[in-house]
């Protein structure tokens, strides 16, 4: 059985910058269907240390936690 993997590039258009890309991959990869009303659901994220630039930047980790909510979950 294989896996599928969403990628989306960083480069943006007026339309379509990196947070809906965000919610267009939390949707796609079916992860609100997954939380029903009252789950608290962890969002585990690491910031990086300094110099590092793989990281998932805050604004990103909003539009998640906002999906989560939008579905009734308990973001941790």
């Amino acid at each position: 059985m294989t896996s599928e993997v969403l990628f989306t590039d960083m480069s943006t258009k007026r339309k379509r910058n990196l947070l809906d890309k965000t919610r267009e991959i939390f949707n796609r990869a079916g992860l609100g269907e997954v939380i029903d009303k009252g789950d608290i659901v962890a969002v585990k994220v690491h910031f990086g240390e300094t110099g590092n630039i793989a990281f998932l930047p805050p604004p990103l980790v909003r539009v998640v936690v906002e999906e989560i909510k939008k579905r009734g979950g308990i973001a941790l």
